[in-house]
């Protein structure tokens, strides 16, 4: 378990000279019913053993997960991947949605599921429907000029969503606002920039992005300080990168943190080159960290990981020829209710 006492302190940084937002628009959204090897697969399964079971009635839960290229088999003139379409059926579709929805139903069904790579509207309902309770969820979804999008499912009331622009041609965030028992939550789901290209060669435009998301955060904190907040999605960066120190430092020695990591970077969400990286992460903000024993306090986060088929040899099992999940592993975390 991740004790609350670990996760890095800090403040809200110092008021910036401009709020900067790039672009972001009200979204559309339905509802249809109220080098480790081994040894880290190892470190992996001890790390996450206490995260396996369903939040208790005074949790509320929050998974955030890449699925990997959730594609229908539907072939229309929006399809951005034709290697993709051309060895993809229905009945891949199918085991690809029984595989994550298996997961997600282990997790209680999490109250609130942060998804990357989502193609459609589409495919977000099909997964609901194989959730347990699904017709309590809603789903949102802003459809995009890109590849793939982010969304969010939710059984909890939505104040509000929208999704922002963090950079010219690249995916937006998703932020949704929930009501909770009386109390505010505000998630921001992120997809960075990938690192195909290069590393060197990509970062600048996933710093673009840290410096965009960072000042809409800052607004919201400044405005209000104990703002329940959580920033969470698939960075495509480590806690040690320039990005995400922008948002947080990654061992919390910094006073001036804007937010906090409540998850240790190592081993791993997922594997390049036989190498673990974290570079999913979920940030909290000081309103979550700092009281813990409120509502909407930090009670444990890490990676989620019910089932021992999750890791493949020495990697998080990619779905293909019809079993296995994704190429990252989901990551949950556990806030008090009142």
């Amino acid at each position: 378990m991740v004790d609350p006492d670990q996760c890095a302190r800090g403040r809200p940084v110092a008021q910036p000279k401009e709020r900067g937002l790039l672009h972001k628009r009200r979204t559309t959204w339905l509802r249809r019913a109220p080098g480790v090897g081994t040894l880290a697969a190892g470190l992996l399964f001890l790390l996450v053993a206490c995260f396996n079971g369903e939040a208790p009635p005074d949790h509320l839960s929050v998974l955030s997960w890449n699925v990997e290229n959730l594609f229908d088999a539907v072939d229309d003139e929006h399809e951005h991947d034709d290697e993709l379409r051309a060895r993809w059926s229905g009945d891949d579709y199918d085991a690809k949605l029984a595989a994550l929805a298996r997961v997600l139903n282990a997790a209680g069904p999490p109250d609130i599921i942060a998804l990357s790579e989502i193609e459609n509207e589409n495919v977000l309902n099909d997964l609901r429907d194989r959730l347990t309770d699904g017709s309590q969820y809603s789903v949102h979804y802003e459809p995009w000029p890109t590849r793939t999008e982010v969304a969010l499912l939710s059984r909890w009331p939505v104040l509000d969503m929208q999704s922002f622009e963090l950079r010219p041609g690249g995916r937006p965030a998703l932020q949704g606002t929930f009501l909770i028992r009386g109390e505010k939550l505000v998630v921001f789901v992120v997809h960075w920039k990938s690192r195909r290209g290069g590393e060197d060669a990509t970062r600048a435009l996933r710093v673009r992005e840290a410096r965009t998301l960072a000042r809409i955060v800052e607004a919201l904190l400044r405005d209000y300080p104990e703002l329940k907040l959580l920033v969470l999605g698939d960075f495509n960066d480590t806690a040690r990168d320039v990005s995400l120190r922008l948002l947080a430092s990654p061992d919390g020695e910094s006073g001036d943190d804007l937010l906090r990591h409540c998850i240790a970077d190592e081993p791993g969400s997922y594997v390049y080159r036989g190498e673990w990286f974290m570079l999913d992460h979920i940030l909290i903000s000081p309103g979550v960290f700092n009281h813990a024993d409120g509502a909407l306090g930090l009670v444990d986060c890490g990676l989620f990981l019910p089932f021992g088929d999750m890791i493949e040899g020495d990697a998080p099992a990619r779905f293909q020829n019809r079993s296995g999940y994704s190429d990252h592993l989901p990551l949950r975390i556990r806030l008090r209710l009142n």
